[in-house]
């Protein structure tokens, strides 16, 4: 009996350790979180006829002065074929709002296949943060 309250105590005293371990790191974690940017995302969507559409939305920590994407870059069959800058595609950017959602559309060929790059944005008070993320590789249809 002594030996089993020996082994309980021992497993009670290395569980503990670990759960202050584990404690140990999610301040690190939340340090390294974005002061600007809370989530992202994108998708290549085939919309028929050749035609590949981007969607992308990005959620800021409030409100936002800017936010939503600077840049987004479409890969045909492995080759950068088209470059979005919101400069020319004033959609991409919102202003004074805390959600961005929008998209691009590019003329493609039907049967190949496509991905991007979408680049994220979001500032307020003149600081900003950006985040960057690749799609899925889609056959346009």
């Amino acid at each position: 009996m002594l030996l089993s309250k020996k082994i309980a105590f021992r497993m009670a005293s290395l569980m503990l350790a670990v759960f202050l371990c584990l404690s140990l790191f999610s301040p690190v974690a939340q340090a390294r979180s974005s002061d600007y940017i809370f989530s992202y995302a994108a998708s290549m969507n085939p919309d028929g006829g050749g035609k590949v559409s981007v969607w992308f939305d990005v959620t800021g920590t409030g409100k936002m002065e800017e936010i939503g994407s600077t840049t987004i870059t479409i890969y045909e069959n492995g080759v950068l074929v088209k470059t979005f800058q919101y400069s020319t595609t004033p959609s991409m950017m919102a202003y004074n709002t805390a959600i961005h959602v929008s998209s691009v559309s590019y003329y493609g060929v039907a049967g190949n296949s496509y991905y991007a790059y979408v680049y994220f944005w979001a500032a307020k008070q003149g600081g900003g943060d950006s985040r960057s993320v690749k799609t899925t590789t889609i056959t346009a249809t």
